[in-house]
């Protein structure tokens, strides 16, 4: 085998192991379904009166999203004691119901939003667009 042949080779298998490590995290980042979860005791007496309006620490949030792990996750709680998980709590920010909050925007403000959220997470950016697209095809029907 020539040096140009062992090139190639190694170089194929360098890019094959790069694009396997990509899909990995890839996958990880969008299809991770572990929830960071607490203890019960700790969501009922701290952080529920948070969610209630009656915080007792003004920096709860951070708090809670350091939890969390970003804004957009869920966080899971678990019984206390048997690490059973109770429910989840959603997330403190759903990008989902940011935009056309009033239904007010129009498609191209729709496909706008599509291309933000799909240059960051494509399977998000679908689900965002067949969900708009269908609230915006009730609104016309319902309007007219």
């Amino acid at each position: 085998m020539s040096i140009e042949e062992q090139a190639n080779a190694v170089k194929n298998m360098l890019l094959a192991e790069i694009d396997k490590s990509k899909n990995i995290v890839f996958d990880g980042l969008l299809n991770n379904n572990i929830l960071n979860s607490i203890p019960e005791s700790l969501f009922v007496n701290y952080f529920l009166p948070c969610f209630m309006g009656e915080p007792k620490n003004s920096n709860w949030v951070m708090e809670w999203i350091s939890i969390a792990g970003t804004p957009m996750a869920e966080v899971g709680v678990f019984k206390d004691g048997t690490n059973e998980i109770l429910f989840s709590v959603p997330s403190i920010l759903n990008t989902n119901n940011l935009f056309l909050h009033k239904q007010g925007g129009d498609i191209g403000d729709i496909f706008t939003r599509f291309d933000q959220i799909n240059s960051n997470t494509p399977s998000r950016g679908l689900g965002f667009l067949i969900q708009a697209l269908n609230s915006k095809n009730d609104e016309l029907i319902n309007n007219h």
